[in-house]
């Protein structure tokens, strides 16, 4: 996934997502009217590409190995490529953080709604607690399924979904 980000002091963001529905477990011949949740199973493993749209640069690559999946939640090791540490962070069935490396959500937020369909779009709200400093504060959310276009890859062709996030974050 290519983020494009964009911040004002405000801390209110932009991010365009592109979303593989071959990674969600959809691989057609057509594109896809739409991604349902991803079946998730212990041994996957998820690799995502963090990119700063203001510098165009690749800034760092988040891998996830799934080590635990229960009717209502999955829990990765998560890493960031060439660093030593990992840390083990708890998502819902459909991908929204629980309890993540750096912040815990109450309730989770909301980042993903399936199915995924070009027009869709969701508000989330939750308490976001960073646990680095103990400060928490009120974190915003609203996403829109942007566009469909087919990418093609060394691994493959894949129907992909653009989502546009915009997130407001008030930390005290």
């Amino acid at each position: 996934i290519r983020h494009l980000h964009r911040e004002n002091v405000k801390m209110r963001a932009n991010q365009l997502l592109p979303l593989s529905a071959g990674m969600l477990g959809l691989v057609c011949a057509t594109h896809a009217e739409q991604a349902d949740r991803p079946d998730v199973h212990v041994g996957d493993r998820w690799s995502f590409q963090h990119t700063n749209a203001l510098a165009n640069e690749k800034d760092f690559t988040t891998i996830q190995d799934v080590i635990d999946v229960s009717n209502t939640e999955i829990k990765a090791r998560e890493r960031i490529k060439g660093k030593g540490v990992s840390s083990v962070a708890a998502y819902t069935r459909e991908w929204n953080p629980v309890d993540v490396a750096s912040a815990r959500y109450e309730p989770n937020l909301h980042e993903w709604s399936f199915p995924l369909k070009v027009g869709s779009q969701w508000d989330s709200s939750a308490d976001k607690m960073l646990f680095t400093n103990g400060k928490h504060g009120k974190f915003q959310l609203k996403a829109l399924v942007a566009a469909a276009e087919k990418v093609t890859v060394p691994a493959g062709a894949f129907d992909t979904y653009w989502r546009s996030e915009e997130h407001t974050s008030e930390l005290q």
